[in-house]
């Protein structure tokens, strides 16, 4: 009896979803945050920057997947190394490359850049392998955002500024509260209250960073759709019935891009569209590729 082995087509499909591709627009739109902050510059650098965080991103999801193989095979069969389309050892492989070129990526900006390049490396890394038995993952999960603020504000002309420093903390608090909220999805139970007023971070430092912004009207626009947004995220977990977690956590995903624009987006309208843009973007991509 012949063994069936996945198509070219199927393989590239399992690949996409181990990538978590859908949430790469907000992967962008923070690495547009922190180089905004940072004082921006050259379009070339941003343009590297998204590159290097891009496959930085993807490489950290396939180390995931690979991670968690034994994880998935009790609890999660679908995933694509449980089922036979992808074998482990490729994806690990895929990983390191992918790491590794996202690094290289980083270092043709700049040694600095690829010195806290190499921070968000490590803590991708970490993070792959002590997930599933650490009580304070979540706090590591946003250390990995935290530091891909401060890799993008150190690419731009002024560097880690502090309106970047409260921007990187804000998307923290906030990835720390969707991590609290996520960790949920496979028991079908709402987070902590902490959680809530976590994902509120970015109105917070917004509010204190900007509090002298020249267009504030910009700001409170994109704080109310931010605002919006969240809350009808939230009550997608807590309303009695049905509850929908899942679309609870793949809707805050998307909402990283409303979180960077309260944060970055004060000076221009254009930029308020453009990172609206990346949001509209997210929830579209995650119709055809899972965000979780």
């Amino acid at each position: 009896m012949s063994v069936q082995h996945p198509s070219m087509a199927a393989r590239m499909r399992a690949m996409w979803e181990v990538g978590r591709t859908a949430n790469l627009p907000s992967v962008w739109s923070n690495c547009l945050a922190g180089w905004l902050l940072g004082g921006g510059g050259r379009r070339t650098t941003l343009a590297f920057l998204c590159v290097g965080a891009t496959l930085i991103y993807i490489g950290g999801m396939f180390l995931n997947d690979a991670v968690d193989a034994d994880w998935d095979r009790l609890h999660r069969k679908e995933r694509p190394i449980p089922s036979g389309r992808l074998g482990r050892s490729n994806v690990y492989v895929g990983a390191a490359l992918l790491l590794g070129v996202g690094w290289a990526s980083l270092l043709a900006i700049g040694h600095q850049v690829a010195f806290h390049g190499m921070g968000l490396v490590v803590a991708v890394v970490i993070y792959d392998l002590v997930h599933k038995r650490l009580p304070f993952a979540p706090v590591l999960m946003a250390l990995c955002r935290w530091l891909l603020y401060i890799t993008a504000a150190g690419a731009a002309t002024n560097g880690v500024t502090q309106p970047a420093q409260l921007g990187a903390l804000a998307i923290a608090g906030y990835v720390v509260g969707l991590s609290l909220v996520a960790r949920r999805e496979s028991d079908g139970q709402w987070a902590p209250g902490r959680a809530l007023l976590l994902l509120l971070c970015p109105i917070a430092l917004a509010l204190l960073a900007r509090r002298n912004a020249v267009q504030p009207q910009i700001i409170i626009a994109a704080g109310i759709a931010f605002l919006v947004w969240t809350v009808w995220c939230i009550q997608l977990a807590v309303r009695p019935r049905p509850r929908d977690l899942p679309g609870c956590v793949a809707g805050l995903l998307a909402g990283i891009p409303l979180a960077d624009a309260v944060a970055a987006a004060s000076g221009s309208w254009l930029l308020a569209t453009t990172f609206g843009g990346l949001f509209l973007f997210a929830l579209l991509w995650q119709r055809f590729a899972p965000a979780t």
